[in-house]
């Protein structure tokens, strides 16, 4: 239950922490390139930091996954607990 825990701890920071506030940035980068024609430097530099950002979320999501299809058994004596 700890590392379910810790897990989403994870998710959560990455979202809040990384991701959300990049998303204007990258909207606003997006934007500015329109006249252009062509996307700037910028928006792909921005566009890689997200895109490792979100793929680290991976980890912590397999950890899940594994977590909730592998469930331990309790023993007698943490039942009783």
């Amino acid at each position: 239950m700890r590392i379910k825990l810790v897990c989403s701890a994870i998710l959560a920071a990455n979202a809040f922490i990384f991701l959300v506030p990049m998303m204007p940035e990258i909207l606003a980068l997006a934007e500015a390139s329109i006249p252009a024609g062509e996307l700037s430097e910028a928006f792909h530099a921005l566009e890689g930091r997200e895109a490792l950002v979100g793929m680290s979320n991976v980890i912590p999501l397999i950890t899940e996954m594994v977590m909730g299809a592998f469930k331990p058994r309790l023993s007698k004596a943490e039942r009783a607990a």
